[in-house]
């Protein structure tokens, strides 16, 4: 009796694909996709990039700031203690001569934080021939080449 037939399992029941389950599971496939670009590919909606490049108007103006460079801001998950998401980043300052470059960058985080901007900050001196970004002209970029 230990012993069970093949003919006693019952048989696994096959789905066949409809047309709505074949269209639903393509429209969530690409609603997925859309999703997962945007955040690759740095997007972030208009009020927000509006909101974005008056703070980054601000950061030319912080005291040691000579230039910015190769800023990338995007979403991040919706924090829960508030509905919006949080904008998060990268920004380059090129600092002045002389400056402190602990005190640019923790002026300069700070400053993009009180925007509700939480960004990693990268300092280098003016005139530094090993930047990585090729930005250390000592000018301001265009504030368009952010996304």
């Amino acid at each position: 009796m230990g012993v069970m037939s093949i003919a006693m399992i019952a048989p696994i029941p096959t789905l066949t694909p409809t047309k709505s389950r074949i269209r639903m599971m393509g429209t969530t496939a690409i609603m997925t996709m859309i999703t997962i670009a945007s955040k690759l590919l740095f997007t972030v909606p208009d009020d927000v990039e509006y909101n974005l490049r008056n703070t980054l108007a601000g950061v030319s103006g912080l005291r040691g700031v000579a230039s910015y460079s190769v800023p990338r801001f995007w979403l991040g998950d919706k924090n829960t203690n508030s509905e919006s998401e949080q904008v998060l980043g990268i920004i380059h300052i090129v600092a002045t001569r002389g400056s402190d470059l602990d005190d640019v960058k923790e002026r300069t985080r700070a400053f993009l934080l009180s925007h509700g901007v939480d960004a990693v900050v990268q300092v280098e001196n003016i005139g530094d021939a090993s930047c990585w970004c090729r930005g250390n002209s000592g000018r301001s970029p265009n504030p368009s080449r952010f996304s």
